[in-house]
């Protein structure tokens, strides 16, 4: 039995003049080895929804990465799929010496999806867990986390735009971030990866 959805691409405005920077400016295998790493990324969590049963409802393609709409599942399933797409950017390593390029890119993105915003993978990890652990304090401790993530990121933002003469970088990197921290309300409803 196939599965099908559809597939919704949208694309915010700045999203799109990022993007096109960097299409234009940035060497052209660095930005394959990039997409190529966010579809492994994303192939990670679909293939996990496949092995749970998890019914996916929509996939939403952004510049900044894909929001997959799913039906239902429970906390240890939502944990257990979120785990999977930086567990594939980090299984890409394995590859390190054939596409050093890729399995960097691949690295960056893991470490950069864990970092604690929601709905990024990280914020979705620690929400999670928190949820389990101690769920009268998950809201506090997850907003806690995601702005001492946001303010030490933006000093280093800072720092470096002040030491560095690669400010698009700088740039792409600090919109991506605050898109998701202005983003993040999405509802509790929606599963989305």
């Amino acid at each position: 039995m196939t599965r099908h959805f559809p597939v919704e691409i949208s694309v915010s405005a700045g999203a799109c003049i990022c993007g096109c920077l960097s299409i234009l400016l940035i060497p052209p295998d660095l930005v394959y080895s990039f997409y190529l790493a966010a579809a492994i990324h994303e192939l990670g969590h679909l293939l996990a929804l496949y092995i749970f049963h998890i019914p996916v409802f929509a996939i939403t393609f952004r510049i900044g990465g894909a929001l997959i709409q799913t039906g239902t599942v429970s906390l240890k399933e939502e944990l257990l799929c979120t785990l999977a797409g930086p567990f594939c950017s980090f299984l890409c390593l394995l590859f390190v010496h054939r596409f050093p390029l890729w399995a960097v890119c691949a690295l960056i993105q893991g470490c950069f999806n864990l970092l604690p915003l929601y709905p990024m993978d990280g914020g979705r990890i620690l929400r999670c867990t928190c949820l389990a652990l101690c769920p009268h304090h998950a809201v506090f401790i997850c907003n806690t986390a995601a702005l001492f993530t946001v303010a030490v990121v933006c000093m280093l933002c800072g720092i470096l735009f002040l030491h560095t003469s690669d400010h698009l970088f700088l740039f792409i990197a600090f919109y991506f971030l605050l898109q998701t921290w202005v983003n993040r309300k999405i509802p509790c409803k929606e599963n989305r990866y």
